[in-house]
């Protein structure tokens, strides 16, 4: 996704950017960070607008009905295991590692919930904004079996790593720990996987930490995602849900919600926005963003041509 800031813009356009980060909020990389630095730097201009924009009132909200019976099955558990002790959960007590080197692959899996190429193209393009730097990860499997570098069967693993970023705008730096637990086979996930992690931040717009939580629960076949996917992002009191649902092959749905309330919809391929992103908010209802390969598009030719095939997909 390429998004373009400016010095001056409307409150629309200010919740409307402040809404598509939230939509995407499950992929992983810099890009969270970016977006997460711009909230700071702005912080009281975002609240003001995203109250005007709470205070509009929602637009077909029927469009936001969970995709499946799994889906909502997912956020249940998400949110007790977010009003749980997160901390000890990621960092508990009198636990006794298991001796594994995972490999590149299994690693990616267990601390990015995706492939060691999948995570290598986020970096390519994370890289277009600035330059990473990031320590060496610790990684502790304390429940599971480890074969030939690869995590076999059922595992819990505990992780923790530093990165900083530098980009012409803006600096971050951020402590990393992080939880992830499900079923491998052969080092990559054939079941449900979790993941719970926790983003201590702080950036040249503000030197005071900020945390920020996720908490993502998925199902794989043979790593390949299936049925539905959730994730609950939690900071500074906001709070936002992002629910992906499989719809064939390559293409899946995409909702999300804002502090419990409906917030945008849209369709990916192969995990890039593709097609409308709609809007639930009467502010922005009639404006949905037209989408190709990421990159939003000045004409909605594209999107009008492609509309009626990907509605029909959706259960």
């Amino acid at each position: 996704m390429r998004i373009q800031f400016s010095g001056k813009r409307s409150s629309v356009t200010l919740c409307t950017v402040a809404l598509t980060t939230l939509a995407v909020g499950g992929c992983t990389g810099t890009h969270e960070e970016l977006q997460r630095a711009k909230a700071m730097h702005e912080e009281r201009v975002m609240q003001r607008a995203l109250e005007e924009y709470r205070t509009a009132g929602t637009s077909r909200a029927e469009l936001w009905e969970m995709p499946s019976e799994q889906a909502a099955e997912y956020e249940e558990r998400l949110r007790v295991r977010a009003n749980n002790d997160v901390d000890n959960y990621l960092q508990p007590a009198n636990v006794q590692p298991i001796a594994c080197d995972l490999d590149a692959d299994t690693r990616a899996w267990v601390m990015f919930q995706m492939s060691a190429e999948g995570r290598e193209q986020v970096l390519r393009n994370e890289a277009q904004h600035g330059t990473r730097t990031e320590s060496a990860p610790e990684i502790r499997i304390i429940s599971g079996t480890c074969d030939q570098r690869k995590l076999q069967g059922e595992f819990v693993a505990l992780y923790s790593y530093d990165f900083s970023f530098l980009s012409p705008d803006f600096s971050t730096a951020t402590k990393v720990t992080g939880r992830s637990e499900g079923t491998m086979k052969n080092g990559v996930p054939d079941g449900e996987l979790q993941a719970t992690r926790k983003d201590m931040s702080t950036s040249s717009f503000s030197s005071e930490p900020r945390a920020t939580y996720y908490h993502r629960i998925s199902r794989h076949e043979n790593s390949e995602r299936v049925g539905s996917s959730a994730t609950l992002t939690q900071t500074s009191g906001n709070e936002s849900l992002n629910v992906t649902h499989v719809l064939s092959d390559r293409r899946q749905l995409g909702l999300s919600w804002m502090q419990g309330q409906p917030n945008t919809r849209f369709f990916l391929l192969d995990g890039e926005l593709d097609g409308y992103m709609q809007f639930a908010n009467a502010t922005l209802s009639d404006s949905p963003h037209c989408y190709r390969r990421g990159t939003q598009l000045s004409s909605n030719t594209y999107c009008e041509s492609i509309k009626n095939e990907l509605e029909a997909l959706v259960p």
